[in-house]
């Protein structure tokens, strides 16, 4: 006896493990691990895909208009966290810097553009909170404080120093650490793209991935204000 079953494309799909190639951009969820209060709201599937509008939306930073549709075009970081997704907006740039959730938010008038995992200063180097505008812009930014000390071929004699302390070695001239895409809003504080080991690391500054801390400076011009909070 022939035993005929029928079973949904939808159901094949989820036996196989099978996804759209429209939703390669959730491949691993999009933001599994976020310990921010957004990702507990109960609008993701146990996968991590979004489920389509949600009450809590319109408060989401990560989506002010709403919940990703199909197809809609974002610039993902390679970190699985940060994302871009500013270039048609056209509001006045604003960033807010979350030292306790080690966020960066860059809004365009009220439209967010764009979120960034960052590394602020660590325990007795603190980034100050508070209220700041982008003072300074530098693309090849380097360090006049924090570096090594190179030999006369650029050979690395002595690793992470602070050039306040630590004596150069006899022979040794001090290159400062690279800062790429600076943008400086308080004082010698400023946001660039560095090493990010996923807490509190820098010396006051604010690290940012590579390809975030191009997209910020690409889009905040001198005077754009910068808050700090806690």
């Amino acid at each position: 006896m022939m035993l005929a079953v029928v079973v949904s494309a939808g159901t094949i799909l989820s036996l196989t493990g099978c996804r759209s190639r429209e939703y390669s951009r959730y491949d691993r969820g999009p933001y599994r691990g976020d310990p921010s209060p957004y990702a507990m709201r109960g609008h993701y599937d146990p996968r991590g895909y979004p489920t389509g509008p949600h009450p809590y939306d319109a408060r989401d930073p990560r989506y002010p208009n709403g919940t990703p549709q199909r197809g809609e075009a974002l610039d993902p970081s390679p970190d699985g966290a940060s994302y871009w997704n500013g270039d048609h907006l056209s509001g006045s740039p604003s960033i807010r810097i979350d030292l306790r959730t080690q966020r960066a938010y860059f809004y365009k008038g009220q439209e967010l553009a764009g979120v960034s995992r960052v590394s602020t200063g660590r325990p007795g180097y603190d980034t100050p909170t508070g209220s700041f505008r982008i003072t300074e812009k530098s693309p090849h930014h380097r360090s006049n404080l924090y570096g090594e000390y190179v030999d006369d071929h650029g050979g690395v004699v002595k690793a992470n120093v602070d050039k306040r302390r630590d004596e150069a070695p006899p022979g040794t001239k001090f290159r400062g650490a690279s800062m790429p895409n600076f943008l400086r809003f308080n004082d010698a504080i400023g946001m660039h793209g560095g090493y990010l080991p996923g807490y509190p690391a820098s010396s006051g500054c604010v690290r940012l991935p590579e390809d975030m801390a191009a997209h910020f400076f690409a889009n905040a011009p001198p005077g754009t204000p910068v808050m700090v909070v806690r």
